[in-house]
């Protein structure tokens, strides 16, 4: 077994950050610090409960991504798209461009290292 690119490791603390994103998010809009939300309403405190889930789900999803397993990849992948898609159609603002960003860095990374990832041999290998 090769050694952990930098690229991966840098696409799973990323996930981990998004993860901290969501808990921050969800934890503002459970308590009275979102701005932009009324407080009190069902719609806040379903918003509130689906930011820790997803929270929970990325943090469990890169622990997988360390131990390589082949099902994490592809969830966390799909994942992504979700939130990408989900910060995009929303309104836009500058501290959304900032968690796009965040979002949308590990996929790429992650695809780069699939051969890694999934113990295949790379292309640029010399053979016998």
């Amino acid at each position: 077994m090769t050694q952990q690119p930098l690229s991966f490791s840098v696409a799973v603390v990323l996930v981990f950050v998004n993860a901290i994103i969501w808990l921050v998010f969800a934890t503002s809009l459970a308590g009275p610090w979102h701005p932009a939300m009324p407080e009190g309403g069902v719609i806040r405190g379903v918003m509130a409960i689906l930011g820790y889930l997803t929270a929970g789900v990325l943090i469990v999803l890169a622990i997988l991504l360390v131990r390589r397993s082949r099902i994490a990849y592809y969830l966390t992948l799909s994942l992504l798209v979700v939130i990408t898609i989900a910060i995009v159609v929303d309104q836009f603002g500058i501290p959304d461009l900032v968690v796009l960003i965040i979002t949308v860095i590990p996929f790429p990374l992650l695809i780069k290292d699939r051969r890694w990832y999934f113990g295949e041999e790379d292309d640029t290998t010399p053979r016998a």
